[in-house]
């Protein structure tokens, strides 16, 4: 059994990196302007830090196959553990066509411009496919693709960084005025922004979900988790502000845009062209990792029964959830196809599903941190390794960041209600609960017959 579990710290660190190192939305976060800097330490030191302290203690206290499935299910019971499955599940199924569309956006900008939107669309349907290939592979197989893609990850950063260290090297005036008054944190338009970097934020627990391949979990979880965390506040400082030096807010783009970044730091389409390989192969096996996350709590759902037997459907050999990875292509190829006809462009395609996914995927951490209190009240016998200070405080602090964040990502104070974007929103997420409590009844009296 020992000499099944391949991934040591190396591998846990660049497979968290890869997981929560979010490329596609560099330039989302550095929408909120120069304040995005203050943002960025304000929510590091509110909500990130405290986040990844919390998912440190339970990553090495319950080091289990199924990561936060298992906490909810040990702290609140089966029906509980079934709903985070159902919404940690379709929220990463949701999230990847927002994914995939920026891929396909961004692959088309930088090496095919005149390619047209509806090929964007057959492109993302194609690599959803590839990534659920990929994902069925065993995790001790395909590592080494996830440390490439964590590597690429923090280049990718670097890089775009680099791209403001250029133009300042070259006496170059920065784009936009970052003063200590622009900087400051401010209540305007830039909240709509906000939500994106708490969303940056959540992914700590990904690699939890395959402690059962690592060689000391207990030991190395904790230690990467809060390693990861650090590096991501300097990374995205360091990106946001690169971006910020180099290309006006208003020349930017949701999908293209570190591309003119590059353009215009490097005014090399040599230089570009790596960076933009980079950022493609990177944000592709981020699709991997996140595929495999949310279909290994699916398939613990599915095999207690509190999702359809299908979801419990593993292969033979390594036992990865083909089954929830299958069913995640095919609610990807739907969405992709669906939303592809009310968007104009994939700007608007990408940030619609961005919102959509992510009010959906704030809500399985909400769950997580009632659980964290819970466990701390009722399991006071298990050895924990790393314990985070004023955990239950820093939980109730987490559940209102991401409560005020799902509000935000439909409507911002200050502005008029847009119900040509909002509704929709608001439709979807509907639909996903009610399905989702369908479901759970189902079976509820599927099994008490």
């Amino acid at each position: 059994m020992e000499k099944e579990k391949g991934l040591g710290k190396f591998d846990v660190v660049c497979g968290i990196i890869c997981s929560i190192l979010f490329a596609d939305v560099i330039i989302s976060n550095t929408m909120v302007g120069p304040s995005v800097i203050a943002w960025w330490l304000i929510i590091g030191i509110v909500f990130f830090i405290p986040n990844g302290l919390i998912i440190a203690e339970l990553s090495g206290a319950y080091p289990d196959k199924g990561g936060i499935y298992g906490w909810v299910d040990k702290a609140l019971g089966s029906k509980w553990a079934g709903r985070l499955s159902w919404l940690y599940w379709i929220n990463c199924t949701l999230w990847l066509p927002s994914g995939f569309i920026w891929f396909s956006g961004a692959l088309c900008g930088a090496f095919f411009p005149e390619m047209d939107y509806v090929t964007q669309v057959v492109i993302s349907i194609a690599i959803t496919w590839i990534t659920v290939l990929i994902a069925t592979r065993p995790m001790t197989e395909s590592k080494w693709i996830v440390n490439a893609g964590g590597i690429a990850k923090v280049l990718i950063f670097l890089a775009v960084g680099a791209c403001g260290v250029a133009l300042v090297l070259r006496g170059a005036a920065p784009a936009n005025e970052m003063t200590l008054a622009t900087m400051a944190p401010t209540l305007d338009g830039g909240l709509q922004y906000l939500p994106v970097i708490v969303y940056c934020c959540c992914g700590l627990e990904v690699l939890a979900m395959s402690a059962h391949e690592m060689k000391n979990p207990k030991k190395d979880l904790p230690m990467a988790v809060i390693g990861v965390v650090i590096l991501t506040i300097v990374m995205n400082l360091f990106a946001s502000w690169g971006v910020l030096t180099a290309v006006p807010l208003a020349d930017l783009d949701l999908v293209t845009g570190i591309q003119t970044v590059c353009d215009a730091a490097f005014g090399s389409p040599v230089l570009s062209g790596i960076v933009m390989v980079l950022l493609l192969f990177g944000v592709c096996v981020q699709m991997v990792t996140w595929s495999v996350a949310g279909a290994r709590g699916a398939a613990e759902g599915g095999q207690a029964g509190e999702l359809p037997a299908v979801f419990g459907r593993e292969t033979k050999r390594g036992s990865m959830p083909v089954g929830a990875l299958v069913i995640s292509g095919i609610v990807s190829t739907v969405v992709l196809i669906v939303y592809g006809f009310m968007a104009e462009t994939s700007s608007d395609l990408f940030f619609t599903l961005l919102a959509f996914s992510s009010i959906i995927f704030f809500m399985p951490y909400v769950i997580m941190f009632a659980a964290y209190i819970r466990l701390k009240k009722t399991d006071t016998t298990t050895e924990r390794p790393f314990k985070a200070p004023c955990g239950t405080a820093l939980s109730v602090v987490g559940i209102v960041v991401l409560c005020v964040s799902m509000v935000l990502f439909v409507w911002v104070p200050g502005q008029p209600f847009d119900a040509a974007y909002s509704v929709p929103i608001l439709v979807g997420v509907a639909v996903t609960l009610a399905v989702g409590e369908g479901m759970q009844r189902y079976l509820a009296r599927k099994h008490s017959k």
